[in-house]
């Protein structure tokens, strides 16, 4: 029997919350709540939702300093690893370098 280390595709890119805050991470590294709530236009407790689910998958990881909660992409399992080098050559794939005609 082969058991797949990753979680449901749907529970991660069925929510676009989840895809914006994967991508804001995996871009800027680590970020506290109130820093990802405003990047991705969504409210506080509605954050807090999908970040609690993000890290139930395994896919981001916590660390507390007294009541500051930062969150990062979890490279020490093969989902999160796996997501952050997907979203990272996406995005590169989109970075067009157009060649110069000036000489």
């Amino acid at each position: 029997m082969i058991v797949n280390p990753f979680p449901p595709l749907e529970k991660i890119f069925g929510s676009l919350a989840k895809v914006k805050i994967l991508e804001l991470l995996a871009k800027e590294g680590e970020l506290n709540v109130t820093a990802i709530s405003k990047r991705v236009g969504a409210n506080h407790s509605r954050m807090k939702m999908h970040l609690e689910d993000l890290k139930s998958l395994k896919l981001i990881e916590e660390k507390k300093f007294g009541k500051i909660r930062i969150f990062q992409i979890n490279e020490k399992t093969l989902a999160g690893k796996t997501i952050k080098d997907f979203i990272i050559h996406w995005i590169r794939g989109y970075e067009v370098v157009v060649p110069s005609t000036e000489f």
